[in-house]
C-alpha cells in the first residue's frame, strides 16, 4: 500500500464515519465490555500483588522468620539472628476461649498468638480502646490480659474488662483487636485472633506435651538490603536443623497461588464476554456494509479498486476498535482505585491502586485480535463482488466465502488469541480446554441455528396466523435466527455454567455436612486424656459414633531419596512439602479406605516402617510402590517404604492424612490424639462440648458447622467476583442480541407494512413477534443449558476433582430468564416497527 492510497482510504473512512458512530453502538459496547473485564481482572489482581509486595515486611512481621513446630528454635540460630538485628519470639497455636452466657458455658476456637515485648517489629496493632498493647496485656487483679477479635467477643457475649477462660486460667479482656500488622493472608485469616503475652502462656496449661504449636523467631534486620545474604548465612547455620527459614516475600505464597487461580478463571469468563463481543462486531460490520451498498456500488463504478474499498472499511473497523479499546482501558485503569475504595475495609489484602501495563496490554491485544478475527469475514465478502451484483442486492450484504487471504487472516488472529490465552493462564491444558470448549459451543449453536431454519422450512403451515407469521419470520431472507442463537446462547451458557458450578460447590459442603460429617473435631487430646475423653463421649453417644486417631507432626524431608528442597513439586501438591504435616499410624486400614495400588500391612505388623500414601499425590510426584519417604519427627529422621496408595475424598470432613504409617517404632514419638463425634442432635452437640470444656479445658473443639460456614464465606467472596464477571458476559450478550434485532429492523418494517396493508392488526403482528422470539429464546436456552452444564461438569470434575451436582430447577430458572430476555429485547425492537405508518414508508419506497 503506497502513502497516497492509504491517505485516500483514511480520508474516505473518516468521512464515512461522520455522524455514523451511533450505528456502531453494539460494536463499541461489546468490545468495551470485554476489554474492560479482562483489563480490570488483571489490574485488580496485580494491585493486590503489588500491595502484598510493598507491604510484605509489615504483613510478614519482619524480614526473615525461623519457625519450628513442637520444639523451640535452636539457641544457636536465635543467637545468630539476634546478631543481625532485632528479634521477636512468638508462639502460634489454637486454643479455646470460653465464657458463660445465660448460665451456660460457651467456647470458640481461636488462633492464639503469644507475643513478647518486641512484637510487633514493624507496624502496630489497632486496639479499641486505643491503649498501649503492653497495658492491654498486663495483669489486672492477678489475671493476664488478652486482646481479641470483635467477632469472637460478640459470640461469647464479652466486652472490654470482662473475664473469660483461656485454657486453665481466667483472663481479662484488655481491648478489642481491630487489626494486627502481621495478619495471616491465608485462610487462617478468617479465624478469630486472640493475643496474650508470652510470659503468661504457661499459666494457661496449653503448652502440654504434644500440643500443636509453632515457635517463630522473626528478625528485623539492621540493614534490610542484606536480607538475601543473611538468609543464606542462616541456612548454613548448624542450628538450622528442622527449622523452616522464610523470607518476607514468601509469607503470602498460599494466597498468591489462590489469587492466580481465581484470576485465571475470571479472565477466561471475561474472554468469553469478549468473544461474544466479537460476534457483535461481526453483526455490526455486516449491518453497516449492508447499509452502505449504494456507496460501495458507486465507488466500484467510479473505478475504485477492490483493495481500496477493503482498506476504507477495514480502517473504519480499526478506528472503532481503537476507540472501544481506549474506553475499555480507561475503565480497567480505574478498576484498582474502585476496588481500593469498595474493598479496602473488607479484605485483609492491601490493594496498591495504580496503572499496571501487563494486563492492559493483554486486554488491548485481545480486543484488537478479536475485532480483526470477527470483522474480516464480512469485509472480505464485500471486497470481491462486482458493481452489478452490488446494485442488485442493495439491502443485504453479499453472501459467499471470502478469498483465502482473508481466511488466513482470520486463522492468524484466532491463533493469536489462543497464544494469548495460553500465556495469560500459564496453563496450556486449561487454555486448550477453553478454546476447544468455545469452538465446540459455537459449532453446536451454529448447528442448532441451521437445524431450526431447516425444520421451520419443512414444518406444515399452521392455521394459527401469528404462529404462521412467526415461523415465516424465522426463515425469511436476512433473518436473525442464527445470530440470536449463537450470540445470546454463548452468554447464557456462561451464566448457566457459573450458576451450576457455584451450586455444586455449595452443595458439596451442605450435602456432606448433612450426610456424613461429624458434629465436632476435638484436637490436642493428650495420651493420658484419651480414656477420660471416651468416657465423656460415651455418656452422650454410642461408641461407634466416636473415632479417635493418634496424631504426630513431621516434616517430609525427601521423596524417593530426593531432598524436598530439590523437588519441583506440582502446584496442587506443593503444600505437602511445606512445613510440618499431620501423620498418624494404624494397624488395620481406616473404614471405607479404597486401596488403589499395593497392599496394606498386616493388622499386627510391627516391622520396618511402611507408609500408605494418597494416590493422587503419589502420581503427581511421579512415585511408585516401593519408593521411600523420609520424615523428620521430633528431630529424628525416619525412612518409610511406600507399600500402598489410597483414594482419599478430601471433601468428606473426615480425618484424612496424606501419609498413614505402620505401627511400631512410630508409637514412641511425642503425639496427641484427635477425635470426631457424630450426632444429629444439636442439644447433644452442645452437651458434649460443655462436658469436654469442664473436664478437659486444654482440648480444643472445632464445630464442623462453623467450619463449613467459614468455607462458604470464602467461597462467597470468589463467587461474587465470578458473578460480576459473568454478568458482564451476559450484558455483552444482551448488547449483541439487541444489535442483531436492530440489524433486521429494515426488513421488519417492510414486512409489517405489507401485513398492515393486507389487513393484519397490530395485536396479530405483535403476537407473531412474541412467538418468534419465544421460540428462539426457548431453543437458545435449551442449548445453553446443555453447554453450560457440560462446561460446569468439566470444571468441577476435571479441575476441582470433586462431585458435580446438577440442579434442574436452577438450570430451568436461568433458561426461562433467557427466554424472557430474548422476548423482551425482541419486543423493544418491535415497538419501533409497529409504530411506523404504511403511507410514508410506501411513498418513500416509490420515490
Amino acid at each position: 500500500m503506497n502513502d497516497a492510497s492509504f491517505a485516500l482510504a483514511f480520508t474516505l473512512a473518516r468521512r464515512e464515519l461522520r455522524g455514523s458512530l451511533g450505528r456502531f453502538r453494539v460494536f463499541l459496547i461489546a468490545l468495551t465490555l470485554g476489554v474492560t473485564a479482562i483489563g480490570a481482572v488483571g489490574s485488580i489482581a496485580d494491585a493486590m500483588r503489588a500491595g502484598i509486595s510493598a507491604n510484605s515486611r509489615a504483613l510478614f512481621g519482619g524480614d526473615i522468620e525461623a519457625s519450628s513446630t513442637q520444639r523451640e528454635v535452636p539457641v544457636e540460630l536465635r543467637e545468630e539472628m539476634a546478631g543481625r538485628g532485632t528479634v521477636s519470639s512468638l508462639i502460634d497455636m489454637r486454643a479455646m476461649l470460653a465464657s458463660e452466657k445465660d448460665g451456660q458455658p460457651i467456647r470458640r476456637l481461636t488462633g492464639l498468638k503469644a507475643v513478647d515485648d518486641n512484637w510487633p517489629l514493624i507496624g502496630r496493632p489497632v486496639l479499641d480502646p486505643p491503649v498501649p498493647l503492653a497495658q492491654a496485656l498486663a495483669r489486672k487483679d492477678g489475671r493476664p490480659g488478652i486482646v481479641a477479635s470483635a467477632g469472637v467477643l460478640r459470640i461469647l457475649g464479652l466486652e472490654v474488662g470482662d473475664i473469660a477462660r483461656l485454657g486453665m486460667t481466667d483472663v481479662h479482656i484488655g481491648a478489642i483487636l481491630i487489626s494486627e500488622p502481621d495478619q495471616n493472608l491465608g485462610f487462617g485469616a478468617f479465624a478469630p485472633r486472640v493475643i496474650i503475652h508470652r510470659d503468661f502462656l504457661n499459666e494457661t496449661g496449653l503448652l502440654a506435651p504434644g500440643a500443636l504449636l509453632t515457635y517463630r523467631e522473626r528478625l528485623r534486620l539492621k540493614t534490610p538490603g542484606d536480607d538475601m545474604d543473611v538468609l543464606e548465612t542462616l541456612r548454613q547455620s548448624p542450628g538450622n536443623t528442622l527449622v523452616r527459614l522464610r523470607h518476607h516475600r514468601e509469607g503470602s505464597a498460599g494466597f498468591e497461588s489462590f489469587l492466580s487461580r481465581t484470576e485465571t478463571f475470571l479472565t477466561l469468563v471475561s474472554l468469553t464476554a469478549l468473544l461474544i463481543g466479537g460476534l457483535g462486531v461481526s453483526t455490526a460490520v455486516r449491518a453497516w456494509l449492508g447499509s452502505r451498498m449504494p456507496v460501495l456500488a458507486t465507488l466500484k463504478c467510479l473505478g475504485a479498486p477492490a483493495s481500496l474499498i477493503f482498506r476504507v472499511y477495514f480502517l473504519q473497523v480499526l478506528i472503532l476498535t481503537v476507540l472501544g479499546i481506549a474506553i475499555g482501558l480507561v475503565l480497567a485503569i480505574l478498576a484498582p482505585f474502585a476496588a481500593q475504595i469498595l474493598l479496602g475495609d473488607r479484605i485483609a489484602v492491601p490493594i496498591a491502586a495504580g496503572i499496571y501495563p501487563v494486563p492492559l496490554v493483554a486486554a488491548a491485544a485481545y480486543g484488537t485480535l478479536t475485532s480483526i478475527a470477527f470483522s474480516l469475514w464480512p469485509l472480505g465478502k464485500a471486497r470481491d463482488v462486482n458493481p452489478s451484483q452490488l446494485f442488485r442486492t442493495l439491502i443485504a450484504a453479499p453472501t459467499g466465502r471470502p478469498r483465502g487471504i482473508y481466511l488466513a487472516g482470520i486463522v492468524m488472529a484466532t491463533l493469536g488469541l489462543a497464544v494469548l490465552t495460553g500465556w495469560i493462564t500459564t496453563s496450556p491444558v486449561l487454555a486448550g480446554a477453553f478454546i476447544l470448549g468455545v469452538l465446540a459451543s459455537l459449532g453446536l449453536l451454529a448447528l442448532v441455528g441451521e437445524a431450526v431454519l431447516r425444520l421451520a422450512n419443512h414444518l406444515p403451515v399452521p392455521s394459527h396466523t401469528p404462529l404462521r407469521l412467526a415461523l415465516a419470520a424465522l426463515v425469511r431472507p436476512g433473518n436473525a435466527t442464527r445470530g440470536v442463537i449463537i450470540t445470546f446462547g454463548l452468554g447464557l451458557a456462561v451464566l448457566v455454567a457459573v450458576a451450576l458450578s457455584e451450586h455444586s460447590m455449595r452443595s458439596q459442603i451442605g450435602d456432606r455436612l448433612e450426610e456424613d460429617a461429624p458434629a465436632w473435631f476435638f484436637i490436642d487430646i493428650q495420651p493420658d486424656q484419651r480414656q477420660p475423653f471416651l468416657d465423656i463421649a460415651a455418656a452422650h453417644v454410642p461408641r461407634d459414633h466416636v473415632m479417635m486417631t493418634p496424631l504426630v507432626r513431621g516434616r517430609i524431608t525427601a521423596l524417593a531419596g530426593v531432598p524436598a528442597e530439590e523437588i519441583d513439586a506440582p502446584p496442587s501438591e506443593a503444600w505437602i512439602l511445606r512445613g510440618d504435616r499431620g501423620l498418624t499410624w494404624m494397624g488395620p486400614p481406616p473404614d471405607g479406605a479404597r486401596i488403589v495400588k499395593g497392599e496394606w500391612w498386616d493388622d499386627d505388623y510391627t516391622g520396618p516402617l511402611q507408609a500408605s500414601m494418597d494416590d493422587e499425590a503419589l502420581e503427581a510426584f511421579g512415585l511408585r510402590i516401593g519408593d521411600t519417604v523420609s520424615i523428620n519427627i521430633a528431630g529424628r529422621d525416619m525412612v518409610a517404604t511406600i507399600t500402598s496408595s489410597r483414594a482419599i475424598e478430601w471433601q468428606n470432613f473426615g480425618l484424612n492424612f496424606v501419609f498413614i504409617l505402620s505401627p511400631g517404632m512410630i508409637e514412641q514419638a511425642p503425639h496427641n490424639w484427635v477425635a470426631t463425634i457424630r450426632t444429629d442432635n444439636r442439644e447433644t452437640e452442645a452437651a458434649i462440648d460443655r462436658d469436654v470444656a469442664a473436664r478437659l479445658p486444654n482440648v480444643s473443639s472445632i464445630s464442623v458447622r462453623e467450619a463449613a460456614e467459614t468455607a462458604a464465606r470464602i467461597l462467597g467472596l470468589v463467587s461474587t467476583a465470578i458473578q460480576i464477571t459473568a454478568g458482564i458476559t451476559l450484558i455483552a450478550g444482551f448488547a449483541v442480541l439487541a444489535g442483531t434485532v436492530a440489524a433486521s429492523e429494515a426488513r421488519r418494517i417492510q414486512s409489517s407494512i405489507i401485513l398492515k396493508v393486507l389487513g393484519a392488526t397490530r395485536p396479530v403482528i405483535l403476537l407473531s413477534y412474541i412467538l418468534e422470539y419465544a421460540l428462539l429464546g426457548l431453543l437458545t436456552a435449551l442449548v445453553a443449558v446443555v453447554i453450560g452444564t457440560a462446561a460446569s461438569w468439566g470444571m468441577i470434575k476435571g479441575f476441582l476433582d470433586t462431585d458435580f451436582v446438577f440442579a434442574p430447577q436452577l438450570a430451568a430458572g436461568v433458561a426461562l430468564g433467557g427466554v424472557a430476555a430474548t422476548v423482551l429485547l425482541g419486543l423493544i425492537g418491535a415497538t419501533r416497527t409497529l409504530g411506523r405508518k404504511p403511507g410514508p414508508v410506501l411513498r418513500e419506497e416509490s420515490t
